[in-house]
């Protein structure tokens, strides 16, 4: 109502203002002439002019103002009308309206029913799955509510204290590669809250969809370990080759990817991929000319170079002329695979790490498992940024999450963090 006034106020200053300066342009220097009455008085020259003026600019600006007021009503009267809607809306006994404007969804629920926590916004950025970007940058928000129980003792840095201590598992059991944290306050100036922000990389299996009652294609991923991504052999057979004959030996274990090379003795073989935990490798005369140990890594097309664990297999002289010598690494038959070997000795392997619950859980939910044929699959490398906030005001805590493939984290991150800047907590 003040600031109302004080419009009104100003636009009675500017009507003057511009008649004297009509006055003054038409009568002043325009040398005009004018003449009019007003009851029993007459006026003339420049007065006319300006009250002239004075009158058209006021007649203008009441029916702009009567415009206006006739919409603000119109919207007060649809506000009414909504909550006449939303009140009117089934309710048992016992129960309250919940309202979401977004999804403009109105439903009733049991009064002692209280809020889990859920997703407030799951977006993704545009492209297609056909496109060579086979990872889109995807964002979510939700939210968990803080307990309410005084008796509770916990505080924001406790919480955090725990989020790292479970990203630093999550990292041990290799579904986190490596990881970076920091605090920063989010939510503007008047509610801002100290916030948790860690980006860590961590490792992708994308799966191309198609419904077959649609005919839009989707993306399905989910976190995957590291033992998924560089591959890990289990068990290689025959454990024993003898000298002089190339043969083909079985490699079983997990993460095996399509067009994986093998490498014997750091030198690359065909690897002829028979399933996701099983290949066949053909030995080459090289491979086998002299006794000894083979060296064996799978190599991953998607991996930049990089190997699983090590495996080897004895190379023995014929049984009939085979002499006594000094016994295979460890193992089993002459073979030992990376888990028994130090990580030291092998530069180039992957950590030795185990599924493990928490970030692994993660996965896109733009689309559901397929039921149409077999999908195409990615692995690739990809950096998430999540910023945790703990309000405890509102009584809840946000998680804020995006995710992009590494090589397009750097650009992309950039409209994250305007997202994050735009972030404003409602009271």
């Amino acid at each position: 109502m003040r600031s109302a006034r004080l419009f009104d106020l100003m636009v009675v200053l500017f009507i003057v203002a511009s008649g004297l300066a009509t006055a003054y342009v038409c009568f002043g220097v325009l040398s005009s002439q004018a003449n009019g009455r007003f009851e029993q008085y007459s006026l003339g020259g420049a007065i006319v002019g300006a009250v002239v003026s004075w009158s058209l600019l006021t007649t203008i600006y009441l029916r702009v103002r009567k415009a206006s007021e006739d919409l603000d009503d119109l919207r007060r009267q649809n506000q009414e009308l909504q909550g006449k809607l939303i009140r009117g809306a089934p309710r048992p006994d016992g129960f309250v309206i919940e309202v979401d404007e977004r999804q403009r969804v109105v439903l009733a629920r049991p009064q002692d029913w209280e809020p889990k926590g859920g997703i407030i916004f799951q977006l993704e950025m545009p492209g297609k799955p056909e496109d060579k970007d086979s990872f889109a940058g995807s964002f979510r928000c939700s939210f968990l509510p803080i307990d309410k129980n005084k008796d509770s003792k916990q505080t924001a840095e406790q919480y955090y204290n725990y989020q790292l201590q479970q990203l630093e598992a999550e990292a041990k059991s290799g579904y986190v590669q490596s990881y970076s944290k920091e605090f920063a306050r989010l939510g503007g100036e008047a509610a801002s809250a100290e916030s948790l922000k860690v980006i860590a990389r961590q490792f992708a299996r994308v799966k191309k969809l198609r419904d077959p009652g649609s005919l839009r294609a989707q993306r399905v991923w989910e976190i995957i370990p590291s033992t998924e991504f560089f591959g890990w052999i289990y068990d290689c057979a025959p454990p024993q080759v003898v000298v002089g004959h190339p043969t083909f030996i079985t490699l079983r274990g997990n993460g095996f990817h399509k067009k994986a090379v093998c490498r014997v003795n750091k030198k690359s073989r065909e690897a002829k991929f028979v399933g996701p935990g099983v290949v066949e490798v053909t030995l080459e005369l090289e491979d086998v000319a002299n006794p000894g140990y083979l060296e064996l890594a799978i190599e991953n097309p998607e991996t930049n170079g990089r190997w699983s664990n090590l495996a080897w297999i004895t190379v023995i002289e014929a049984p009939h002329d085979r002499p006594a010598g000094p016994e295979a690494p460890a193992g089993d038959g002459g073979q030992q695979v990376a888990h028994e070997m130090p990580a030291a000795e092998n530069p180039k392997e992957a950590p030795a790490m185990t599924p493990a619950e928490g970030r692994g859980k993660k996965s896109a939910t733009s689309a559901e498992s397929p039921q149409a044929g077999e999908p195409d699959e990615a692995f690739l490398e990809i950096v998430s940024m999540t910023v945790i906030c703990y309000q405890e005001a509102l009584e809840k805590i946000f998680f804020f999450e995006f995710w992009d493939d590494s090589r397009d984290f750097l650009e992309s991150s950039d409209e994250f963090n305007r997202v994050l800047a735009s972030a404003r907590f409602l009271n």
